[in-house]
């Protein structure tokens, strides 16, 4: 809410800031922060597209590296910053170690970066 509707993006990048550290080792609520924070459909203003970065890392590191959906996420973070070819490259890793349904979404979006590269 403080990064959407109320714009308060210093409040809401303490929070997440907050959030991630009380739950350094859950993978999937580090995961779902750092996907809000970069998420293409939230109405996010100013972006802090480090701390998301910080974020998705922390939650590929929870997970050992083995779940394709947080690895997407990291993936987005460095589309987002404009580092294009290690988007593709954990994208495709994404892709390859997700199953159905799940892996034509991260199939699409590694088609996306793939026609802007």
């Amino acid at each position: 809410v403080c990064l959407t509707k109320a714009n308060q993006p210093s409040i809401g990048y303490g929070i997440a800031s907050d959030l991630a550290a009380k739950n350094s080792s859950n993978a999937m609520m580090l995961n779902q922060i750092a996907w809000t924070l970069v998420d293409p459909k939230m109405p996010i203003k100013d972006r802090d597209y480090k701390l998301a970065l910080s974020i998705a890392q922390k939650a590929v590191d929870a997970s050992g590296g083995k779940d394709g959906t947080i690895i997407d996420t990291l993936a987005r973070c460095y589309w987002e910053m404009g580092d294009k070819a290690k988007a593709i490259e954990l994208q495709k890793q994404a892709v390859a170690m997700t199953e159905e349904p799940m892996k034509a979404q991260l199939e699409a979006s590694l088609k996306e970066y793939e026609a802007a590269k």
